[in-house]
């Protein structure tokens, strides 16, 4: 009869250590994944806002001199160069809001879903509710995502 339990509670505890398992690794997908190309989209329109100021001021600058000074001329396709500029700012700009509404959207939903699955594992495996916790290692088990970086296999 002893052993027989402790090879139950085996099973629950690896059943459990799956769904943590599968629970880190969403966290992870969401923070690796969504949160950094948002992050790596609004550094590339800050650097195309940059370098689209600067074009801007250039010209700005030789077609309105201070007083005193002449009139610079402006390079051969000066102002065509910076309004490609001004479009891929504008673009990128449109990028990192849409990127920024998705990720607020699917950032809640996805933890949502994640915490309630959790949640049902932890409260099937410290009730000794074996069938529950099968059943969200099975929900789980289409699942499956790679091994969180951090957690060591056994």
């Amino acid at each position: 009869m002893t052993s027989e339990t402790m090879r139950g509670v085996g099973e629950q505890a690896a059943s459990l250590d799956a769904c943590l398992r599968y629970f880190i690794s969403s966290m992870e997908t969401v923070y690796n994944q969504t949160i950094t190309d948002t992050l790596h989209t609004i550094y590339n329109t800050e650097s195309a806002r940059i370098e689209y100021d600067v074009d801007r001021n250039d010209i700005s600058a030789a077609t309105n001199p201070p007083q005193g000074q002449l009139t610079k001329n402006l390079p051969v396709g000066a102002t065509e160069k910076c309004e490609e500029k001004k479009a891929k700012y504008e673009k990128l700009k449109n990028d990192a809001k849409i990127k920024m509404r998705l990720l607020e959207e699917n950032r809640i939903s996805v933890v949502a879903a994640q915490l309630e699955k959790l949640q049902s594992a932890l409260a099937a495996y410290y009730s000794g509710n074996a069938k529950l916790l099968e059943a969200s290692v099975r929900e789980l088990s289409f699942l499956q995502s790679p091994q969180p970086s951090f957690i060591p296999t056994m």
